[in-house]
């Protein structure tokens, strides 16, 4: 696999924000403008080729892959200096300190970990032809979850919450600082049995095997 460019570019955009004397960034939001520059800079003077045509997505590829970490400049890493995503205004992204005990730019929060319960869903009732166009983006994967109710077998048999009433309302949902892949609403009682609301967000997961996130 050809090795990423993106991370000269970071170092680049790096160094034209950040304060020779005091080394402290005068300012830390990363614009278009910012990520088009440093292409072309690093397309001259450093021998890459990428394009600059689509610079709000310049992110996208290195925070949500896997792997993310390893396509984070190393001399970021040495100062304990990430990212974040930060989308309107022309804004791509955030330089970020670590957090206590951080110890890689993009931590694995999320995942399949020891112990977890496993739990066998047919498809059988999914078109052949639905399987045949098969795909693993996630528009595919939430409709696929979507047809066999894995959220509502979830909440059904593993959550501790008491769920008695579960609606999907919505996929694909793009947010000023975030996307959410599909959202349920949920009625729920509580240890008082008391009925109340709760908002489900599900973010498919950049792993090698596919997985969901749920939120609440």
């Amino acid at each position: 696999m050809a090795r990423s460019q993106k991370p000269q570019v970071i170092e680049r955009i790096y160094e034209q924000l950040v304060d020779p004397q005091t080394g402290v960034l005068r300012r830390s939001i990363v614009t278009n403008t910012d990520v088009v520059d440093a292409i072309l800079w690093c397309n001259r003077n450093q021998g890459t080729n990428l394009s600059e045509k689509n610079p709000a997505n310049f992110i996208k590829d290195v925070i949500r892959g896997h792997g993310a970490s390893g396509m984070w400049p190393k001399s970021l890493h040495d100062q304990r200096i990430g990212g974040r995503q930060v989308t309107g205004d022309s804004n791509v992204f955030e330089f970020v300190p670590y957090e206590t005990g951080q110890t890689e730019a993009f931590p694995q929060l999320f995942g399949f970990h020891e112990g977890i319960r496993t739990h066998d869903l047919q498809s059988v009732s999914m078109p052949l032809a639905s399987k045949a166009l098969g795909r693993d983006d996630e528009t595919y994967l939430i409709q696929v979850a979507i047809k066999l109710n894995l959220v509502e077998t979830h909440f059904a048999l593993y959550s501790a919450i008491n769920v008695i009433e579960l609606n999907h309302l919505q996929i694909g949902i793009k947010l000023r600082l975030a996307e959410i892949d599909s959202l349920y609403t949920a009625t729920y009682l509580d240890t008082n049995g008391t009925k109340r609301q709760l908002i489900v967000t599900v973010a498919k997961l950049k792993t090698n095997a596919s997985g969901f996130c749920l939120t609440r």
